[in-house]
């Protein structure tokens, strides 16, 4: 069974939920040179949550690369190694 997409599937059907219940809920949202009048709720906890995830994505990629780089100088073999063999 597909459970990760059947858990995705799931999280969107709670969060179109928690959307359609949050349409009346508006509020001002002020960025210091300009204010945005009745922004719904769940659209600026929305756009947070972007503005987290592509803040946290370089972390994310850079991390995956070191692991990596580490990983590939484990599996090659040192000049030591190499004349120990020969």
């Amino acid at each position: 069974m597909p459970w990760k997409m059947i858990g995705l599937l799931v999280m969107l059907v709670l969060v179109a939920l928690f959307a359609s219940l949050n349409l009346g809920n508006r509020t001002d949202i002020g960025l210091g040179f300009t204010v945005f009048k009745d922004v719904p709720i769940f659209l600026s906890l929305f756009i947070a949550f972007l503005a987290g995830m592509i803040v946290m994505l370089p972390f994310a990629i850079g991390s995956s690369r070191r692991k990596r780089r580490s990983r590939k100088a484990q599996a090659r073999p040192t000049d030591g190694a190499k004349d120990a063999q020969s």
